[in-house]
């Protein structure tokens, strides 16, 4: 299992990273590396998306690309949408 110490310099790395590849690629790349279950996304209440690396459970730490603010973050999606339920409501319409 990737630590989150790792996580956080690959969103660095992921950030400082001039390509021409959308967030999805990128994700599907850092997928492989950590070993994931493939990449997923959903849209909060405005129309910004954010995609992730699922590992398991909303609650792993993972990598997760907010278009947002157009950033690659290290951290728990679920621990995301928890924190802000002006922006993604409650979280039970978005499913695991």
């Amino acid at each position: 299992m990737t630590t989150r110490k790792e996580l956080e310099q690959i969103a660095r790395e992921a950030n400082s990273t001039s390509t021409d590849l959308d967030p999805e690629k990128i994700l599907e790349l850092i997928d492989k590396r950590i070993n994931g279950f493939g990449v997923e996304s959903f849209e909060d209440n405005d129309g910004y998306y954010v995609s992730y690396v699922n590992m398991g459970d909303m609650y792993d730490n993972t990598i997760y690309f907010d278009s947002r603010d157009g950033e690659f973050h290290a951290g728990s999606w679920g621990d995301l949408v928890k924190s802000d339920e002006e922006r993604f409501g409650s979280g039970e319409e978005i499913e695991e």
